[in-house]
């Protein structure tokens, strides 16, 4: 896995804070500048109503918007002079010629004192200063008759000015009673600004003239570039430590990731049988517990596969066995055959030679019956039967044999038992049973078989009075050979009850021995209804 999972993990990690980090940027951004924008032109609306208001009945105020004239003295004369000749040249034509759009004159009033201003127009130069101070703002006024403003300036004369028709809609609006925002008036300031229009009304209520106010934007925008770097700092402090916890997140992540992949070298080597160690309540923890199953079930298969080992070696010891006595006999026959002349030792030989070829024929019998029994491909014949009608007929077989030892095999009326199978096996099944039981026995004893069914299932019982079996041997009856070595069967091939145990597997039948030393043996068939 190395590092290059962590650094994949990370740059995915990296890339969606990134996303996030520029559509958050760029959403607070816009909605931010939006947001300041706004506040600040409700701020300038409300500062203008509010200037507005206090203006009203306001001598200064008065003069501004027609209550009066300044007296043509000093610079004070240039200026009313210059005033009265563009009224009266505009009296002609208001608008400009080029354009034909509305001319308005520009009156500048300073709040310095000097030998030729005159007192009034002082006045209302410190009042408009006044105004500029108070709003923070370029406050003009207009004169609704004369519909020149003035505003506080060092600039001297007048600046006759043509409005663009938005920027002259502002004001014909104001001079309707209504207040308007506007950007129209930025080329006049050679600035970005905002302007907020407004009508001054008169003691009798009606609209004497106009007030604007106007916001460089530069101050807003400051202010906003100030709050977006601020924002932005945090932003990248934000994304540093996003960073590094994402960073710790994706190595906690990927330790589990990498003990599940030692876990799983080790189990690629061999080594089976332990556990990953890990516990978690996720898709991990599901993966872990995976392994885990999967190292248990190896270390199972590993066992039995040495089980099987084992099993195969001792198979191969006691078929090799088995085969090398009959066949010692049968040479050592033939040897004594081809050297005497004697027929009735011939004959002797020549029935001992059959015997053990019989006994061959029998285990090679046995070992293929076995084989095909255990090989899934192999279909036995199958149909409706009385699995009791079986039994009895096995028990029948049995007694033949049971009387040339003196013993008795008794079997109680048995209800039916129905089933699909193939009755020669399960025949043959008993029969190997009873075989041993009887094989067993002292003479003179007793085997006792019995049947029980219920509701849900059926039991036979094969019971005999014989030696019994010792617990260690116990579990490996059912092993090929081993029944020949247990109990002194030295006639059998050592293969009847391996035999017996496939066919009953094959037929869904359960088969089960208890046994005693010294006290007898008990076999147990079960299956279900």
């Amino acid at each position: 896995m190395k590092q290059g999972l962590t650094r994949r993990l990370l740059l995915s990690f990296t890339a969606v804070l990134a996303v996030f980090a520029l559509v958050v940027g760029g959403s607070f951004g816009y909605f931010f500048l939006k947001h300041t924008e706004e506040h600040h032109l409700a701020d300038l609306r409300q500062m203008a109503l509010s200037l507005a208001a206090d203006m009203q009945g306001q001598p200064e105020a008065g003069l501004l918007t027609g209550g009066g004239e300044i007296p043509p003295r000093g610079r004070g004369m240039h200026h009313g002079m210059m005033h009265r000749a563009g009224r009266d040249n505009l009296q002609e034509s208001s608008t400009a010629p080029e354009t034909g759009q509305p001319l308005h004159c520009r009156r500048y009033y300073s709040s310095a004192p000097s030998d030729s201003q005159e007192g009034e127009a002082l006045s209302l130069g410190r009042y408009l200063k006044q105004l500029n101070d108070i709003s923070q703002c370029e406050v003009w006024v207009m004169d609704a008759r004369t519909q020149d403003f003035s505003l506080y300036g060092e600039a001297a004369g007048m600046q006759y000015d043509e409005f663009s028709p938005a920027a002259d809609e502002v004001v014909q609006q104001a001079l309707q009673g209504r207040t308007v925002s506007s950007r129209d008036f930025t080329p006049l300031l050679s600035v970005p600004s905002l302007t907020i229009g407004t009508p001054l009304y008169g003691n009798d209520g009606s609209v004497r003239g106009v007030l604007l106010l106007h916001k460089h934007i530069s101050d807003l925008q400051e202010t906003q570039r100030q709050a977006l770097l601020l924002f932005l700092l945090c932003l990248g402090a934000a994304f540093a430590a996003s960073a590094l916890l994402s960073l710790l997140l994706a190595r906690r992540f990927l330790r589990p990731l990498q003990q599940m992949e030692a876990f799983a070298g080790e189990l690629a080597a061999g080594k089976y049988g332990h556990s990953s160690g890990i516990s978690r309540p996720d898709e991990i923890g599901s993966l872990a517990r995976s392994l885990d199953t999967l190292s248990r079930k190896l270390e199972k298969a590993r066992q039995q596969k040495e089980a099987l080992d084992k099993m195969r070696q001792d198979f191969l010891a006691s078929i090799s066995h088995e085969l090398r006595t009959p066949i010692t006999v049968l040479r050592g026959g033939l040897e004594l055959l081809s050297l005497t002349k004697d027929e009735g030792k011939r004959e002797s030989c020549l029935a001992q030679m059959m015997t053990n070829i019989l006994g061959l024929q029998r285990l090679v019998q046995d070992l293929f019956e076995l084989s095909r029994l255990q090989n899934t491909d192999f279909a036995i014949e199958t149909s409706e039967m009385n699995l009791t009608d079986a039994l009895q007929d096995a028990v029948q077989a049995a007694r033949q044999l049971a009387r040339e030892k003196g013993l008795e095999i008794v079997l109680p009326p048995a209800s039916p038992i129905l089933l699909t199978g193939d009755y020669g096996r399960l025949r043959q099944m008993f029969l190997t049973v009873l075989d041993n039981a009887v094989k067993f026995s002292p003479p003179g004893s007793q085997v006792t078989v019995a049947t029980r069914t219920e509701a849900k299932g059926w039991r036979i019982c094969i019971k005999d009075q014989g030696c019994g079996i010792a617990a260690e041997e116990l579990p490996h009856i059912f092993q090929r050979f081993r029944s020949k070595k247990e109990g002194g069967n030295r006639e059998g091939t050592g293969l009847g009850l391996p035999i017996a145990k496939e066919i009953a597997r094959r037929h869904g039948i359960e088969i089960e021995c208890q046994s005693v030393a010294g006290e007898g043996t008990t076999f147990i068939f079960s299956g279900r209804c």
